[in-house]
C-alpha cells in the first residue's frame, strides 16, 4: 500500500483512536484475564502486569504503551537486587520496570504492532495477541525464570541488538554485570560495568559499589 493510498480521505475517514480511558477498559477485559492465566496481576498501573518475585529475585512483566495509533507490549523481566539510574541520575530500585526485554511482535515473529486507528482495529489485533498468540509469549516467560536464563537472553540480544537498546536504560552490559554478580562472579560483573561505564559516562560511579552488594 502506497503512502497516498494509506492516507487517503477513506482511510482518514476511519481514523478516531480510542480514549485512554477506552484503552483502559479494553486492556483490562481483553488482556487482563489471559495475563493472569500466566500469574501476571493486574496492577495501580493500568499498562503493567507481574508477578511476584521468584526464589532468585526475578519478576517477570508485561507492559503496554502507545504513541498516536501504534500500542506495543513490552514482555521483561525484573531484578529485585539491581538498581537503576533515574533522570536526576541518583541510584533507585525501581520495582514495576522491565529491566531486560524483548516486544511482543519479536516474541511472537509478527511486524504487526497493535492498532489504535479506532477501536474496533484496537479489540482485532489485541485479541489476535492475546489469543492466538499468547502460547509464544507464555513460552518465552518460561524462559525467564532464573538467572543463567536471562543471562542467555541478554547475550543474544548483545549479539544482535535492536534499535530500541542503544538508547534504553539500563543498558545490556548494566543488566549482565547485575546477573553476573548475582550468580557470584565479581570479576566478569566488574568487567562489564567497566564496558558500560567507558561508553555511558553519566552513569554513577558509585553503582560499582551496589555489584558488591549483590
Amino acid at each position: 500500500m502506497g503512502v497516498y493510498n494509506f492516507f487517503s480521505r477513506e482511510n482518514l475517514s476511519n481514523l478516531n483512536p480510542p480514549s485512554a480511558g477506552v484503552i483502559k477498559e479494553i486492556l483490562y477485559d481483553i488482556a487482563t484475564p489471559v495475563f493472569e492465566k500466566l500469574n501476571l496481576q493486574a496492577t495501580e498501573n493500568p499498562y503493567v502486569w507481574m508477578s511476584d518475585f521468584n526464589e532468585e529475585g526475578i519478576r517477570r512483566i508485561i507492559q503496554f504503551s502507545y504513541r498516536g495509533t501504534v500500542g506495543n507490549f513490552r514482555i521483561g523481566t525484573n531484578f529485585d537486587f539491581m538498581p537503576v539510574i533515574n533522570s536526576k541520575q541518583n541510584i533507585v530500585f525501581k520495582k514495576e520496570q522491565c529491566h531486560l526485554f524483548d516486544d511482543a511482535q519479536t516474541i511472537v515473529n509478527s511486524k504487526k504492532s497493535i492498532s489504535l486507528w479506532h477501536k474496533k482495529s484496537f479489540i482485532k489485533s489485541l485479541q489476535k495477541l492475546v489469543h492466538k498468540r499468547i502460547h509464544k509469549i507464555d513460552t518465552y516467560l518460561r524462559n525467564t525464570n532464573t538467572i543463567s536464563q536471562n543471562i542467555i537472553i541478554a547475550n543474544a540480544q548483545l549479539q544482535h541488538p535492536d534499535e530500541v537498546y542503544p538508547i534504553h536504560e539500563p543498558a545490556l552490559r548494566y543488566v549482565l554485570a547485575f546477573l553476573h554478580a548475582k550468580l557470584g562472579e565479581k570479576d566478569k560483573a566488574i568487567e562489564l560495568m567497566q564496558e558500560h561505564l567507558a561508553n555511558r559516562q553519566h552513569t554513577p560511579k558509585e553503582v560499582l559499589n551496589y555489584l558488591e552488594k549483590v
